[in-house]
């Protein structure tokens, strides 16, 4: 089978990429071929951390005709659906950003979110049928992993590690309960300090890691503890008591979380327990591996491709969804020629002004 991932910006491996390189891989190792398209510009300067993935910046470089298109990123998904007409697609959203937003096409047959929350939000706020939207928990390649570490019986070294991470109270919060309990911090991201694209070589090095999403999943699977650090609040540890949870939530906190206390994240520090720890990473590798994943995608994939094969589709109706598309892009792309002619930066940073902007553009697509 072939198969076309497209993506925001393939150049810079956060937890979308990382995790769509890890299923190409394995979909690989299981004979498919997989490649993946990003018109980012920036993508062509730096292709080293993709990996062993095969990334073209421009279709007309594509060497197969592909079979299924696995959409990540709304832009360069639809770019790739409309350059391949017969080709059948699935999107896969991995967040709550502009860019995960789901475009609507009669050739998109699944919507797949990361949570069950993710799927609601999708079906109410895109007008999606449920039928149309499965849950696929995250994953991790365990080939990356080969062997956990052994937990320190008393933890020496600390991390917040995660490309999202911003400096701000809540990182400042972490490093006074760490400093007060003694441990070394370090800090890894894009935003904090530096990105990399070797965890499995860095993970090893700490005891507790703050983290969430995909690198929460990735330090579990090293051996680490970790802490769920979200976007405005710091979490639990993740322990044998509450594993489910944060695993349907893909080991992240609701983003409305309050604001943590220095207090409160001390005491997360203190429920560390070595072998609490190493009971987590190992059911973590046991039910978390990307082989499970790379399975039921399998399934999907063939799914898509059969019903493609049995639908009588109107190119005029997948004309029509384009333009419904383009449509939507309309408010957001002349707001940007409006602002840059007035020079008034400062409306980039009004909630109200986002806000009635992303009303706008979520009426459009609901077709109002």
């Amino acid at each position: 089978m072939n198969i076309l991932f497209t993506d925001y910006g393939f150049n810079n491996l956060g937890g979308a990429e990382r995790a769509a390189r890890e299923l190409i891989l394995c979909l690989e190792d299981r004979g498919h071929r997989g490649r993946v398209f990003s018109a980012s510009i920036g993508g062509r300067r730096t292709v080293a951390p993709t990996a062993g993935v095969k990334v073209v910046w421009d279709l007309d470089d594509l060497d197969f005709v592909p079979d299924v298109i696995h959409a990540q990123s709304h832009l360069d998904a639809m770019l790739a659906i409309s350059s391949l007409p017969d080709v059948p697609a699935v999107f896969h959203c991995h967040g709550g950003g502009f860019s995960d937003t789901p475009p609507i096409h009669p050739r998109i047959y699944r919507y797949l979110a990361i949570t069950e929350t993710l799927a609601r939000r999708l079906a109410i706020e895109s007008n999606l049928p449920p039928f149309r939207i499965e849950v696929i928990l995250n994953w991790v390649d365990l080939t990356l992993f080969p062997v956990a570490r052994t937990p320190s019986p008393k933890p020496r070294k600390a991390l917040v590690f995660g490309n999202n991470i911003r400096p701000n109270a809540i990182v400042d919060a972490v490093s006074q309960a760490v400093a007060g309990q003694g441990l070394e911090l370090d800090r890894i991201g894009r935003r904090i300090t530096r990105e990399i694209d070797n965890p499995e070589e860095v993970l090893p090095n700490y005891d507790i890691v703050f983290a969430s999403g995909k690198s929460a999943m990735d330090s579990l699977a090293s051996g680490c503890a970790v802490i769920v650090l979200g976007q405005q609040g710091c979490g639990e540890m993740v322990r044998s008591d509450n594993f489910d949870r944060f695993r349907k939530a893909n080991f992240t906190i609701p983003v409305n979380s309050p604001p943590p206390s220095v207090e409160r994240i001390v005491g997360e520090i203190e429920r560390y327990d070595a072998a609490e720890a190493a009971a987590v990473t190992q059911r973590l590798r046991r039910e978390c591996g990307v082989d499970r994943a790379a399975s039921r995608m399998e399934e999907i994939y063939g799914e898509v491709i059969a019903e493609h094969r049995e639908a009588r589709q109107e190119p005029a109706e997948a004309l029509r969804a384009t333009g419904r598309y383009l449509r939507s892009l309309v408010p957001v792309a002349k707001l940007a020629d409006d602002q840059s002619e007035t020079g008034d930066a400062g409306f980039w940073s009004s909630d109200s002004a986002a806000e009635a902007l992303a009303a706008q553009v979520a009426a459009i697509r609901r077709g109002e």
